[in-house]
């Protein structure tokens, strides 16, 4: 798979070309299935496996050129905003450094230089490239939990910005991000645990965004599915050869 690729997609209607396995093949198809995603080039040799693996690998194939190119545009598109941005940020720079000279000089308060000099130096370490993006996706994220943070300086939102920074230089949008904490705060999971585990930063890792980003809960549900048999067909398998 692409280097930021954490998940992949395994549709419903595939059910129809594993359904004529054991659960023991469908175990070892399921293995296949993650070594090939993880880069690991296996080799399946029995010819009823390949019957099921090779429709798998077309769809796999399929999502995968157009995760790269959806990727793509939304890089350039990062690239184009990020320059913008930085443009903005050295503009701001310049109006802030002003007001600071003309406090110092007109000895206003010492307490208006210091505090135009933490603004420089947040804005020139890179922390808050976009300061207004990540006050709303804190809005939304408290919209769709109901949760509220006690401040954008703890530890929790220190590494949600360098998180949600991230995963805009990659291309993301905020609208795709919101969509991903909405679709994951819908689910039963979350809602009935009172989103205990949709924390601030937790639709922001790579591997969730992706998961939650496309209203996609049927296809999560054949995936659990498949993931529940394998671990059984696993666990028959092993009571198998544990038997003398």
């Amino acid at each position: 798979m692409a280097r930021y690729k954490r998940s992949f997609v395994l549709y419903a209607d595939l059910l129809s070309s594993v359904d004529h396995l054991t659960d023991e093949e469908l175990g070892k198809l399921f293995k296949h299935i993650l070594q090939y995603v993880n880069d690991q080039d296996p080799v399946l040799e029995d010819r009823l496996l390949l019957t099921a693996w090779k429709p798998i690998q077309r769809f796999l194939k399929e999502d995968l050129k157009k995760w790269e190119d959806k990727r793509q545009v939304r890089a350039e598109a990062g690239r184009k905003g990020g320059l913008q941005k930085q443009a903005n940020l050295a503009k701001g720079s310049k109006n802030k450094q002003k007001v600071a000279n003309v406090a110092v000089s007109d000895s206003v308060s010492v307490s208006v230089s210091d505090s135009v000099s933490v603004i420089n130096n947040i804005s020139n370490s890179n922390e808050l490239p976009q300061p207004d993006a990540f006050d709303s996706y804190i809005e939304r994220w408290t919209q769709a939990t109901g949760r509220t943070i006690k401040s954008k300086r703890s530890e929790v939102a220190k590494t949600a910005i360098k998180h949600f920074n991230a995963r805009i230089r990659e291309g993301y949008t905020l609208e795709e991000i919101t969509t991903a904490i909405n679709n994951a705060a819908s689910d039963p999971h979350h809602s009935e645990s009172g989103y205990k585990w949709l924390t601030l930063d937790f639709i922001l890792r790579p591997q969730q965004l992706e998961r939650w980003r496309e209203d996609n809960r049927e296809q999560r549900k054949e995936a659990d599915m498949i993931s529940q048999v394998a671990a059984i067909a696993e666990r028959i398998e092993r009571e198998r050869q544990a038997q003398p």
